[in-house]
């Protein structure tokens, strides 16, 4: 027999062999350089899978405690016949560096340094991979190797990823005795911790004599070990430490021990005489541990209540060692696209964004570094790259949104919390029970129900987006207080949500930074979006840098770290790509993909007879390259233009079914050879895949429209969409819409967003309303429907619903008067019975209540007729309040009884509970216990702003009546309920409250901190009444506090803010009257400035006073 060839390298030898794999040496004749292969046995190829997903995950990772992998390919039929005796044609092998032996047949000496630094090198390595989202969920001494790379000691490194997985998916098994009790399905979730645990039981093994509670040490171990230990090796996730960096920093403070010996007894027995070298293969022979803790390790019943040292911030990026990855010409091209990049140049760059960081994290407040430049230029893997670094010395929790997926914000959410593929609120919960303690501490588990109801996919409280805004952006700043957040949004350009994120998140005042990225082009054709980017970068903690392309050094060294081209070559990729990494890596990658590099002597070239052209940009590079790929896989092209019709995310599902309608498959070998290409990824845990790049996409949506295909893809996700909107699914309702319009069908697509603009209207998402509606105007006439149908009058209802709870009075009585004016003249009767009641709402909001109670008095008749109960109940309620306002008290409580008994026969338990809460107003009915009926009935249906409502009720009797103790504690509950819910008004309104119960007792300073913040965070938001009213209240505090500065300020605030708003309120004018009367004596100028505030809202409550008792 020859010998037995792999691609480039010879098989010079047998190291060993297990169940489901051999493990050989192997050497390349031109270099010298040895190897091992990893060759699956014929019998475990259905395993092949995680073979090739161990070599794309340690390719991913570049770091000297990690073993390099150098190729991962199928042996070929020529080289199985070479060698029958040993290859057979299909079998999978990896290719990486060579391991003189193991840690376990080569364990480290017993003395207290070795073992030191063994830990030290193992979690420098596992906290590389968690950075990259990668858990090995199998390390036990066989997997960790001794590699000799320079001359001198070999080094340790970690091999053996087969059942490594990325964060968030499910767990798996591994080798028991290293196995992490969340590893044995006892429901936990798995992450960086789980790997800790089994560095702690090998740690274990390595300082004892035997597995025994009582054994005996085998060398001196310093003071603190023991409990160093404990945290390790403890059953529960949440007592262990959290990352790798956690358990560096606090192994660094343990204190020095002689290296001295007490037992020299070999250590796993004959281990070091028998064991085979091969991670994969060596037997599981290790001590057992019982019930998911190391015997002898006793570990605390609260971890977290030892202090844990948080890793220190170094002065600078850089690492302490660089690794270079193992290049052999002609091996490795499989493997191109999952490589880890080198990051090369940049400096002034990296330094910036370090800069930031250690100014966040010294605690002077959230920044933003805004990523400018040309696509390609590497601002995604800039931002990337500080992500990593950072996490990687576990100084942040990292988070990444893909600014272009429709839920970016939420998906990003879902997937650093844990809660991905969680649908309800109580999947998201028990998701949350398990993950969020283990990532943001203790601290947050008084947020999860707040974080559940804004993640969760299906909740019938609908939360608004401003609701799950708000919610994301308290739970992320307990995580920042505990570690700080380094949030990357890639292409803030392309969503709004990303921008409204990046701005929630500088909002917290906690310790985050945002680095946000933007396409110089992309700016330029969304005009709307670019203004609102100028106004974000134009923000005190922003810094914009531009991205310009590598200089000409820097790029060299990029495109010849690429592969081992041939000089000729690499400079005409130099000179094609000008500076562009992207287009770089892109070219590179189009060339394996064709089979268009052939060797060369030493390096790689084109193949002379490749069809190959030199693109003249990225755009120009992937069409070519799709075009390449459907010549490859006949008839494809028009299923890969349907995937990009659908979006950048692809919802692989309804790609299958538009498909459909079309008479197309969508074949799982096109979906491999997408993925498989790099054009694009999944998502873990789902069945959504992504484009890799806007380009990939929008190179396809150009093929489309240049065929004139554009229509009829557009058309085909139209039927997929609308058989998802007949069966219920209204969710789709704005991309059917969208789609629709595409494909040429404006009538369906009107009705779709009509459904979708109500929709919002209903969720809260009232700023999102009107350019849906715009839309819905254009279709209109596109349609060429006749002036004054249906559609043109539920656009005119719809507006004035959304311009109300804009606050947009004036406005929205147009919208409604147009309405009302339609439906009267048309006969549309049910939505002139809505077009009353917005009018209605308007008119009282305006103070007009004669016209108000008109309005709503004929809204009422007309719902009642149609049959529209839930509106009828609704309308009820605003005509209660109208009533209850005009001291018309029993007018208010037949309606709010009525609407009581309405809501009661349909179910709608939540409207039973407001209108309870109309019989609350005094005068009405019960007062307390109306609203503690109330209160019940919103506790148990988990409804914040109800539950927040109710108790504000009860605490504002509690006030009325002195009991200013027990109308805190309300004040406080109901403040909870608004924070839970994201309810951002009722919270501050609460906080408002508290401060004016305060101010009753005489406690300014403690009254001043609740107004100070409220008040900055109510103007921040739009809330003028609310922040006029923080400020009078303040003024108040810091006069009694003794802060004549900042008494001047908030007076001089409050006056501005009077002239801007029409409003009466009995606590504003004490307030006012308060201020003036401690200012008196000290500061008379500002005393005479807050009673002229005091004297204008008493004359505004005679004035409202005479009206409401007006006939």
């Amino acid at each position: 027999m020859g010998t037995a060839r792999l691609g480039v390298f010879y098989l010079r030898g047998r190291i060993a062999g297990g169940g489901t794999a051999e493990v050989w040496r192997a050497v390349h004749p031109q270099s010298g350089l040895e190897v091992a292969v990893k060759l699956l046995r014929e019998d475990a190829w259905p395993g092949a899978a995680a073979i090739e997903r161990e070599a794309r995950t340690l390719v991913g990772l570049s770091h000297p405690a990690i073993v390099r992998v150098v190729d991962h390919a199928e042996v070929s039929p020529a080289e199985a016949r070479a060698r029958p005796d040993v290859l057979h044609a299909g079998q999978p092998y990896l290719v990486m560096e060579l391991g003189a032996d193991s840690l376990w047949a080569r364990p480290p000496a017993p003395v207290w340094s070795a073992l030191r630094g063994m830990l030290e090198r193992v979690l420098d390595g596992l906290a590389h991979a968690h950075a990259r989202a990668v858990i090995h969920r199998d390390l036990k001494p066989a997997n960790v190797l001794w590699v000799e790379r320079r001359r001198g000691a070999p080094e340790l490194a970690i091999a053996d990823f087969g059942l490594a997985a990325l964060r968030g998916q499910a767990p798996s098994a591994g080798t028991p005795t290293y196995r992490a009790p969340e590893q044995r399905g006892h429901g936990l979730s798995v992450g960086p911790w789980t790997d800790l645990y089994a560095l702690g039981v090998m740690a274990r093994e390595v300082a004892y004599v035997d597995s025994r509670p009582d054994a005996a040490p085998r060398f001196v171990l310093p003071e603190g070990f023991d409990a160093w230990l404990a945290r390790m090796c403890a059953p529960a996730p949440i007592d262990r430490f959290e990352l790798a960096p956690d358990a560096r920093a606090a192994l660094a403070l343990l204190p020095a021990a002689p290296d001295r010996t007490l037992d020299a007894a070999p250590l796993w027995s004959d281990a070091a005489a028998t064991a085979p070298a091969d991670p994969a293969t060596t037997p599981d022979r290790s001590p057992e541990i019982t019930q998911g803790v190391a015997e002898g390790v006793d570990a605390p019943t609260r971890g977290r209540d030892a202090p844990t040292p948080p890793p220190s911030m170094p002065e600078g990026w850089r690492a302490d060692e660089e690794l270079a990855p193992i290049h052999v010409v002609g091996a490795g091209l499989g493997l191109y696209g999952a490589r880890a990049l080198p990051t090369v140049g940049r400096e002034r760059e990296r330094d910036a964004l370090w800069s930031v960081f250690r100014a966040v994290h010294r605690g002077e407040g959230p920044r933003c570094v805004f990523l400018t430049g040309a696509s390609g230029v590497g601002k995604t893997f800039l931002a990337l790259w500080m992500m990593r670094r950072v996490a990687e010395l576990g100084l942040a929790i990292p988070i990444f949104v893909h600014s272009h997926e429709s839920g970016a914000v939420l998906h990003a959410a879902r997937r650093v919390l844990g809660a991905l593929g969680a649908r309800t609120r109580e999947e998201v919960r028990h998701r949350l029970a398990r993950t969020v303690p283990l990532w943001v501490g203790d601290e947050a588990m008084s947020e999860i129900d707040a974080l559940s109801r804004a993640l969760a996919e299906d909740d019938e409280s609908s939360p608004t987006w401003r609701e799950r805004r708000v919610s994301l952006r308290r739970g992320l700043a307990v995580a920042a207080r505990r570690r700080g957040v380094l949030a990357v949004v890639d292409d803030i350009d392309a969503n709004p949500d990303a921008i409204d994120f990046a701005e929630d998140m500088l909002d917290t005042g906690t310790p985050i930074l945002v680095v946000a990225t933007a396409q110089t082009e992309a700016r330029a054709r969304q005009p709307e979006i670019a203004a609102r980017l100028e106004r974000f970068a134009a923000r005190a903690d922003v810094e914009e840098i531009e991205v310009t392309p590598l200089p000409p050094d820097a790029h060299r060294r990029l495109v010849r770290e690429l592969l081992l081209l041939s000089d000729g070559l690499a400079e005409e990729v130099e000179r094609t790509t000008d500076g562009n990494p992207l287009f770089a890596v892109e070219l590179v990658g189009d060339w394996i993909a064709r089979r268009a590099l052939v060797l060369e002597g030493a390096a790689l070239a084109l193949e002379p007879s490749a069809r190959v052209d030199m693109p003249d940009d990225l755009h120009t590079l992937w069409r070519s390259y799709v075009d390449w790929l459907t010549e490859n896989h006949p008839g494809k092209r028009i299923p890969l233009e349907l995937a990009a019709t659908i979006g950048m995310e692809i919802d692989v599902q309804l790609w299958r079914d538009a498909a459909s309608t079309m008479g197309i498959p969508v074949e799982d070998d096109l979906v491999e050879a997408l993925v498989r290409s790099r054009l694009a990824a999944f998502e873990p845990r789902s069945d959504v895949m992504r484009f890799a790049h806007a380009m990939v996409r929008e190179s396809l949506r150009r093929s489309a429209r240049e065929g004139g295909r554009d229509a009829a893809l557009a058309s085909a996700v139209t039927d997929a969409l609308s058989a998802r909107f007949a069966m219920g699914d209204h969710g789709v309702a704005e991309a059917l819409a969208h789609h629709a319009r595409r494909a040429q069908r404006p009538k369906e697509a009107l009705s779709a967003i009509l459904v979708a603009a109500r929709g919002a209207l209903t969720d809260g998402r009232s700023p999102e309303v009107i350019p849906m509606l715009e839309l819905a105007a254009s279709l209109r006439d596109a349609a060429g429907l006749p002036s004054d149908c249906p559609e043109e009058c539920e656009e005119a209802v719809i507006r004035a619903g959304a311009l109300n709870r804009l606050g947009e009075l004036d406005a929205a009585g147009g919208a409604a008067s147009v309405a009302l004016r339609i439906a009267s003249e048309r006969g549309y009767r049910a939505l002139e019975a809505e077009a009353l009641h917005e009018l209605g709402y308007t008119d009282y909001h305006r103070g007009k209540k004669d016209l108000a109670r008109s309005h709503l008095d004929a809204a009422a008749a007309a719902l009642g007729e149609v049959g529209k109960t839930r509106e009828l109940a609704r309308c009820l309620r605003v005509r209660g309040d109208l009533a209850h306002s005009m001291g018309h008290e029993e007018a208010a409580r037949r309606d709010f009884t009525r609407a009581s008994a309405l809501s009661e026969e349909i179910g709608d338990r939540a409207g039973v509970a407001s209108s309870l809460l109309g019989l609350a107003l005094p005068g009405v009915g019960g007062a307390d216990e109306s609203a503690d009926a109330a209160r019940l009935i919103f506790e148990e249906l988990g409804h914040p702003s109800g539950a927040c409502t109710a108790y504000n009720t009860l605490a504002e009797r509690a006030r009325a009546d002195g009991r200013l103790a027990d109308a805190e504690a309300l004040y406080r509950e109901a403040r909870r309920w608004a924070q839970r819910g994201g309810v951002t008004q009722h919270e501050h309104i609460c906080g408002l409250n508290l401060a004016i119960t305060m101010l009753h007792q005489g406690r300014y300073e403690e009254a001043f901190v609740e107004t100070e913040l409220g008040a900055r965070m109510s103007a921040l938001l739009g809330q003028r009444l609310v922040a006029y009213m923080f400020e009078v209240v303040a003024a108040a505090a810091a006069a009694g506090a003794g802060r004549e500065a900042d008494a001047e300020a908030h007076v001089a605030n409050a006056r501005e803010l009077q002239e801007r708003v029409d409003h009466a309120d009995d606590d504003v004018a004490w307030a006012a009257r308060k201020a003036a009367e401690l200012l008196a004596p000290r500061r008379p100028d500002l005393a005479d400035a807050a009673r002229l505030i005091a004297e204008i809202e008493e004359a505004r409550i005679a004035a409202h006073e005479a009206a409401r008792r007006a006939p």
